[in-house]
């Protein structure tokens, strides 16, 4: 009896590591793309925007920006709606929505709509809530090991994370296939969604219990700031979640306009840039893996976050005044492994300090806070990215900066979450 619950629990882990996987290669097909697309001149006639290169880097932050202002919107709601009426529903409806949305940004990318390429994206973006979920389920079934649980998906999102931009250059790449073109990856990613779906559907099990049922109201899942207060049992989440917001202006910054940096830096083709990313993911998702477990035995998840953000920006300055693509990789690689402490940390803190019966909803405003940095991530990338490629880093190492003023000076920060022990065992 005790075998069959263990292998019932690890074929749920594995199940949701694969969905986690599959949602972000799919997420992260358009990362090599997007960028060539709207800054290189050689492939302006595949989209072509009669605008200034300037103008033409502030749409791309646009572009970039809907996906996650929707995430925003969407992130909290579905999270709420997985605490009332399960997991496995909710997340269901968000792989199935993403599906259809994928598919619209294609026929606009074919069609060279910008406006239907802007609207696909923003609805893929509030549909698309599952990693906000698939934490949820993750702590219903394996609540004791949090490091381990949110450091295997965020390796798994990493794995995606690399694996999706490889992809996504192969299959824009016509000398591959004359039928593959820049609007195939998102065809592509729909297929993988709904792949994604069909897992969930034939080997989830619904973990919400009985006990952990919240109610849900659609008026009050909407109102974020009344939210919050209610599902905290102090104030550590509200300072956390804000602290978040600069993690993710920070870190995101850099992840997210990476390729927009290679691109006009040295002019890197969408393959270039897809290997370049993939190469640095490896890297991430060893520290999500490896590193974070073996931090967390000595250290509080607080003190994670704030050595994790002094080495990522320490690493980063550098970059700054070096020329070469591959002289900057061992910073990259060690500002990524940074990141990954940084990341995985900030989920346990928020997960130690919220209710138990509010866990999904805990993850979702998370999950909202780092798309309302991306989204503003996506509107200043593209105004740093007009100026200069370095703007871009300069970004995000001042607001690293200031991340780790915020966590040296925040007493609510800095004192021990309900559940968290130090050292954790």
């Amino acid at each position: 009896m005790k075998d069959s619950t263990i292998m019932k629990k690890h074929l749920q882990e594995v199940t949701l590591l694969g969905i986690v996987f599959l949602s972000f290669a799919g997420i992260t097909m358009s990362l090599p793309i997007l960028s060539p697309l709207f800054l290189d001149p050689a492939y302006s006639h595949v989209f072509p925007i009669p605008y200034s290169e300037s103008v033409r880097s502030i749409l791309l932050g646009c572009i970039i920006a809907v996906y996650p202002l929707g995430q925003f919107i969407g992130s909290p709601l579905l999270g709420a709606i997985s605490d009332s009426k399960g997991r496995k529903k909710a997340l269901l409806f968000t792989l199935i929505g993403a599906t259809v949305g994928y598919f619209f940004t294609g026929v606009g990318l074919f069609t060279e709509d910008l406006w239907l390429v802007a609207l696909s994206r923003f609805i893929t973006g509030i549909l698309e809530g599952n990693l906000a979920i698939a934490r949820s389920i993750a702590l219903d079934v394996n609540e004791s090991k949090k490091h381990t649980i949110f450091g295997k998906i965020s390796a798994s999102a990493s794995v995606g994370l690399m694996v999706g931009p490889l992809l996504g250059g192969i299959f824009s790449n016509h000398e591959y296939c004359p039928f593959f073109h820049f609007w195939t990856p998102f065809f592509v990613a729909g297929l993988l969604s709904l792949f994604a779906f069909l897992l969930a559907a034939a080997f989830l099990d619904e973990s919400l219990t009985t006990s952990n049922v919240a109610s849900f109201d659609l008026r009050k899942s909407l109102a974020f700031v009344q939210r919050i207060k209610n599902i905290g049992i102090d104030q550590r989440l509200a300072k956390m979640l804000l602290v978040w917001l600069v993690i993710v202006l920070a870190i995101d910054t850099y992840n997210n306009f990476l390729p927009a940096f290679l691109s006009l830096k040295w002019k890197m083709s969408p393959l270039r840039i897809a290997f370049f990313n993939a190469f640095l993911c490896l890297w991430y998702v060893g520290g999500s893996v490896w590193l974070v477990p073996a931090i967390a035995k000595y250290w509080h998840p607080i003190k994670s976050i704030r050595y994790g953000m002094i080495i990522y920006t320490f690493f980063l300055i550098p970059t700054l005044f070096i020329n070469n693509p591959y002289a900057v990789l061992p910073l990259f690689i060690i500002s990524d492994l940074a990141a990954a402490v940084t990341f995985v940390n900030v989920f346990v803190y928020t997960s130690d300090v919220g209710k138990k019966n509010n866990q999904g909803e805990v993850m979702g405003y998370v999950m909202s806070v780092r798309t309302l940095g991306d989204g503003l991530v996506g509107f200043l990338g593209g105004v740093f990215a007009s100026i200069s490629a370095n703007m871009i880093l300069v970004f995000s190492i001042l607001t690293g900066i200031g991340v780790i003023f915020l966590l040296k000076n925040s007493k609510e920060l800095n004192g021990q979450s309900t559940n968290a022990k130090e050292p954790v065992p």
